[in-house]
């Protein structure tokens, strides 16, 4: 062992090579001004304001800058293109607040709700329940709605859930279970810092009731 290096050395040696290219591709909104095409940017609010200040001159000046890597300074914004920005109310959670000089450069639309027999189609659609299971679940949930007591508003989504989950557990409308489907999806939205798990309980029966046992 004495005569042993302490010491190891490489046999082969490998030299590597690199260089950074830059490459632009365009994507939706440039390739939509380019071309004239109509942008459906869908919950643009759930994206901070400063990202979405990219609209401004596309909308002001209509003009789209570019980085100065790719060879041309601007695109000119097509005079058919457009833009629909869709988006939640403010309250909703992990919603941010628009800037006004986006707001001011577009047409706000407000929409409403589904009426019910929207509502009824879209859940027996969706659930693949019969209308009358549909419909029962529809009328609870507008009800609910309708109250005024609920801290989050339940939505045509709520009667989905509550559809699938009876159909797929084979639950009766006038059965216990279906009341305590009601309660554990639609107790939430009452809201447990406002009202109490007590109250949202006593609410959604006294619905249940009205709606199961009053007849149609």
């Amino acid at each position: 062992m004495q005569g042993l290096s302490p010491y190891r050395y490489a046999g082969r040696v490998h030299v590597l090579a690199e260089s950074l290219h830059k490459v632009w591709f365009d994507e939706r909104l440039v390739v939509a001004c380019r071309s004239g095409f109509t942008l459906i940017y869908d919950e643009f609010t759930r994206v901070k304001p400063e990202v979405n200040n990219i609209l401004l001159p596309v909308l002001e000046d209509r003009m789209f800058s570019l980085p100065s890597a790719v060879g041309e300074s601007y695109v000119k914004v097509h005079p058919m293109f457009r833009v629909i920005l869709t988006s939640n109310p403010e309250e909703y959670a992990g919603v941010y607040k628009a800037q006004d000089a986006l707001l001011d450069r577009v047409v706000t639309i407000s929409l409403k709700g589904f009426d019910e027999e929207t509502e009824v189609k879209i859940t027996m659609a969706r659930a693949h329940v019969p209308f009358r299971t549909a419909e029962k679940i529809v009328r609870i949930v507008r009800r609910l709605r309708e109250s005024g007591l609920c801290e989050y508003t339940p939505t045509v989504r709520s009667c989905i859930m509550i559809a699938k989950a009876i159909s797929q557990q084979g639950i009766t409308l006038h059965s216990e279970a279906f009341r305590k489907v009601c309660v554990d999806i639609l107790a939430p939205k009452i809201g447990r810092g406002r009202s109490g798990d007590i109250v949202a309980e006593v609410l959604l029966n006294e619905v249940l009731g009205e709606e199961l046992d009053g007849g149609d």
